[in-house]
């Protein structure tokens, strides 16, 4: 079996090597085996979680639900329900936050909108109404 080293399991994987040292502090990334000489020696297992790490933080799960989804991957005929409800709430997270990017975004068209309206050259609407 060959071992690849933290900065090749980096290159690998997509995930810088300070960032890997950071999950297997917090116990999110399995510590590895060390080599005679030192090294940390990964496996292919290694590649695999990393990547499905990567993949659960792309798609907005905190680290948190990466270790609870990484538990859960285990025994994946009995976890699939409760995948589904963490992905459910992950969606309606999502949905709140485009509702709330949504509601800033007309707030900062009606303030630039202030601002062609305006009447006085030396006035500018949008800094008066954040000092208020």
């Amino acid at each position: 079996m060959k071992y690849l080293k933290i900065g090749e399991l980096a290159r690998e994987t997509g995930i810088k090597a300070t960032t890997i040292r950071y999950y297997e502090r917090i116990g999110v990334f399995p510590k590895p085996t060390i080599s005679e000489s030192g090294y940390r020696q990964y496996n292919e297992n290694s590649i695999k979680t990393a990547k499905f790490i990567r993949h659960a933080k792309d798609l907005g799960f905190s680290l948190k639900e990466v270790s609870e989804l990484l538990l859960l991957r285990v025994n994946e005929r009995q976890s699939c329900n409760k995948v589904k409800i963490m992905a459910e709430t992950k969606i309606a997270d999502v949905d709140k936050k485009i509702n709330s990017l949504e509601s800033l975004k007309e707030r900062l068209i009606k303030l630039k909108n202030l601002c062609e309206n305006k009447r006085y050259k030396d006035a500018c609407p949008i800094i008066d109404i954040l000092d208020e």
